[in-house]
């Protein structure tokens, strides 16, 4: 990203990109553009999905993020497309405590899910359960078993970074 001057800053916070990127392109870019194109056919495949959840349960996928986080860690997420309606839409139907919409806290202190919260997510993971498993059966063993290496191979080198990566050393070809 330039600035008025043209020279190169970072993202700001909210970006989906982490850091600016100066350097030549690696020699496996081809492959990266490839893993870009299917994650993005993938979620575009997922739509489907996710309209299903919605229509039965009601929630919209930021909800259910939202909901997950509250479980995993007893924090409602706040990400980039959150407008701040998250949380109190998820607190009037009682999903999660009413006093989880002024948490903002690192310990969560007030982001607790409520019984019939915990019992949306048992629907969501049920249903998704469901629609994954009929997607699994379709396809040899063998093949599930790849998958889910691929997986968790990604997963692992995902975990691996830091959550805020410095800019790339630079090159000496680029613009610093």
């Amino acid at each position: 990203m330039a600035d008025a001057t043209g020279a190169r800053s970072r993202p700001p916070e909210y970006s989906s990109r982490p850091a600016q990127v100066d350097r030549e392109p690696g020699s496996r870019l081809g492959q990266a553009l490839l893993l870009v194109n299917e994650i993005d056919r993938t979620a575009r495949l997922l739509r489907p999905i996710l309209r299903t959840v919605k229509r039965l349960t009601g929630l919209s996928p930021a909800q259910v993020h939202a909901l997950l986080a509250a479980a995993e860690d007893g924090e409602v997420d706040r990400g980039p497309r959150d407008d701040g309606a998250i949380r109190p839409a998820l607190a009037g139907t009682g999903l999660i405590t009413a006093d989880a919409t002024t948490a903002e806290g690192p310990d969560g202190a007030g982001s607790r899910l409520t019984d019939s919260g915990r019992a949306a997510l048992e629907q969501i993971q049920g249903l998704q359960i469901r629609i994954l498993d009929t997607v699994m059966t379709s396809l040899p063993e063998r093949e599930v078993d790849e998958i889910l290496a691929s997986l968790r191979r990604i997963g692992d080198s995902l975990e691996g970074m830091p959550p805020h990566p410095e800019p790339w050393p630079s090159t000496g070809t680029g613009t610093a």
